[in-house]
């Protein structure tokens, strides 16, 4: 309490969206922060630190997106990002795959 005023909430299963995003969202004004990549919102999801009380005490159902549909006075904010990895999980074969092919492109482009 009172050590930050922002908290970066990522899943652990989402690793790979950029570092040009996360500054991106950082910088901006809100209460709560997503990235929106071609109309869906996703992770990293920028909060801010007060409503840290309120979603730790939060019972109800939907985990943290229903802790987060409980604070009824937050300004929500969804900002337009090229980075489609923040839609991409890992939750099966498939979608690992899918980050390790993601991962390799940007590395290609990278060295070019």
């Amino acid at each position: 309490k009172g050590r930050c005023r922002k908290i970066l909430f990522c899943p652990a299963d989402i690793p790979f969206f950029q570092d040009t995003t996360v500054a991106l969202l950082l910088r901006q004004k809100g209460d709560i922060i997503q990235p929106d990549y071609q109309g869906k919102a996703d992770h990293p999801i920028v909060i801010n630190a007060s409503y840290l009380p309120d979603i730790i005490r939060y019972q109800g159902e939907g985990g943290l997106k229903g802790a987060l549909g409980s604070l009824k006075d937050a300004v929500r904010v969804r900002i337009p990002v090229e980075d489609e990895a923040v839609l991409m999980d890992a939750d099966t074969k498939e979608e690992f795959h899918r980050l390790v092919e993601l991962h390799h492109s940007r590395q290609m482009q990278a060295r070019r």
